[in-house]
């Protein structure tokens, strides 16, 4: 009873502290049992208890629009960067772009390295929409479109003229960001974690509290799993 006490707190949000104390008051010093409760992250028996999936999938949400923007603000950018950032961001969002990458299995279409377009062609002479918005951010922060018009055939063409590392950077961390939430999407959050462990740089460090929040939770629930089985054990064992 307490094993599965344990589990539905940590479903609930809870703290655990009752349910632990109550398991190793019942176990007798069972070792298994003591290990797993001692294995457990010490949020989960603070009074708020550990947020719930629910809690972690909204604040999932947050942070990678955050680090969407992120990925697209260039080394020293400075404000104007920054502001560029939020810019593409919000357009790529916009497009689909991410919700059709996650729909393909997290795969990037139409990228500038050597990706595939939607008719199966060979899209290495077609940037992406997140390659040209990268671009576009790095030559708006840089001033390069200072002159002329602001017309967006003057944008575009001033992307041309960008050094593309900070499109590649951008593609990488919107790639991984697609995996991310295609994983969380399939319930799948160890692989979600594992994707956002790969975002790098100023985006990263929009992540990389909610990774350590979703590893912190997947370390809880297994340790109740391995205890709620462990007493399964126990009980079939005394008939």
């Amino acid at each position: 009873m307490a094993a599965a006490s344990l589990q539905e707190g940590l479903a609930l949000g809870k703290s655990l502290a009752d349910e632990a104390a109550a398991l190793r008051a019942a176990s007798s010093g069972d070792r298994v049992i003591a290990a797993a409760l001692n294995a457990l992250p010490d949020g989960a028996f603070d009074r708020k208890g550990l947020p719930t999936r629910l809690a972690l999938e909204r604040r999932f949400d947050r942070a990678v629009a955050e680090a969407r923007k992120a990925a697209m603000v260039p080394q020293d950018g400075g404000v104007m960067g920054h502001l560029m950032g939020s810019f593409f961001s919000g357009l790529l969002m916009g497009s689909g772009a991410g919700s059709a990458s996650a729909s393909n299995g997290g795969s990037v279409s139409g990228g500038g390295q050597g990706g595939k377009d939607t008719n199966g062609e060979e899209g290495a002479s077609t940037p992406s929409l997140g390659a040209r918005a990268a671009a576009a951010a790095a030559a708006l922060s840089s001033g390069a479109v200072a002159t002329g018009d602001g017309s967006a055939q003057g944008v575009m063409s001033a992307v041309g003229e960008q050094n593309s590392d900070l499109s590649r950077s951008a593609q990488h961390v919107m790639h991984c960001l697609d995996r991310a939430e295609a994983a969380l999407a399939a319930g799948d959050m160890s692989g979600a974690a594992s994707a956002l462990g790969h975002v790098d740089g100023y985006a990263g460090s929009q992540v990389e509290g909610v990774r350590a929040a979703f590893l912190e939770r997947l370390r809880a629930e297994q340790g109740a799993r391995l205890v709620r089985a462990h007493v399964r054990v126990l009980t079939a064992s005394m008939y």
